[in-house]
């Protein structure tokens, strides 16, 4: 449809060129391209308004202005035909051209037909280009919503196997942490068990009092860093860091971590009793048949 309105115009840029000299354009040149600019803009005037009927669809007094507005271009068209027959006619009888007593003769006729290729080249055209535009705009909302639909159908299939995923998921996760739990379980009451079968060596406090005092006795010389007369400062030096110690010594002691729990764990050795000596068989001995043995 579009091919056909760019035909349409371009036979009516051909019927419009040898008219331009009655608005004093007498380069061939410069009279097609101001008859293609004629064409186009007639055309693009009756395809306005198309659009502006065809937009308002519930507006009354809209549609009567784009009749309206038709109506006077078809007016106007109407005029400028009438006006190039006559302007081809009056061309016609100066030349001497037998056409323009054809013209005269035949006044009525004339004036219909370019009645008619004035305003049926334009009108033609922006109906093409109307409609061709028009079916391509469906032609994209079509293809848009089908890409739209094949995407929220792939999306909804892909969504239904991620739930469907997600809800083994959530069964398995279940299962695996039943099982943790009861691993756990096991694992606990085996080293508690274990713990109260074989026991452990606690550090003694004589042992955190050692460690007390000597890490207090080599933060002690830290003391001769300040000033004689900053005694109770003095005196403070090796006392903090030494109850830090034992605060921390103490408490390890109480509660020991597990790993050094497992270091400290006591050690019950078991004395495997002697397996039993196999004894000897003895081989069986010959023993002969007498008589009266064959029964």
């Amino acid at each position: 449809m579009a091919c056909f309105a760019l035909f349409a115009l371009t036979l009516d840029t051909l019927f419009l060129a040898p008219t331009m000299d009655i608005l004093n354009i007498a380069n061939p040149t410069l009279q097609y391209l101001a008859a293609a600019g004629f064409a186009a803009l007639c055309t693009a005037y009756f395809e306005l308004a198309g659009l502006l009927y065809i937009g308002a669809r519930n507006s009354l007094s809209k549609r009567l202005t784009a009749i309206a507005v038709g109506g006077i271009g078809v007016v106007s068209l109407m005029v400028w035909g009438l006006l190039r027959g006559y302007q081809l006619r009056f061309a016609a009888v100066l030349a001497g051209n037998p056409l323009g007593q054809f013209l005269a003769t035949h006044s009525a006729l004339a004036s219909v037909f370019y009645i008619f290729i004035t305003l049926a080249t334009p009108v033609i055209g922006a109906t093409a280009l109307l409609y061709g535009w028009t079916e391509v705009s469906r032609a994209r909302t079509w293809r848009r919503a089908r890409e739209r639909f094949e995407t929220l159908r792939a999306a909804e299939i892909q969504l239904a196997r991620q739930v469907q995923t997600e809800e083994e998921y959530l069964d398995q996760f279940d299962k695996r942490k039943q099982a943790a739990c009861l691993e756990w379980r096991a694992i606990f009451a085996q080293f508690y068990e274990r713990g109260q079968r074989n026991g452990a060596c606690r550090e003694t406090r004589w042992s955190v009092l050692h460690k007390s005092l000597l890490g207090g006795l080599l933060s002690s010389p830290l003391a001769f860093l300040l000033p004689l007369t900053w005694f109770p400062a003095q005196l403070a030096i090796p006392v903090i860091p030494g109850l830090a110690l034992f605060i921390y010594f103490n408490r390890r002691r109480h509660h020991p971590s597990h790993e050094r729990y497992l270091a400290q764990e006591n050690t019950h050795f078991a004395v495997i009793p002697d397996a039993p000596q196999p004894r000897e068989l003895r081989a069986p001995q010959p023993r002969l048949l007498s008589k009266g043995d064959e029964s």
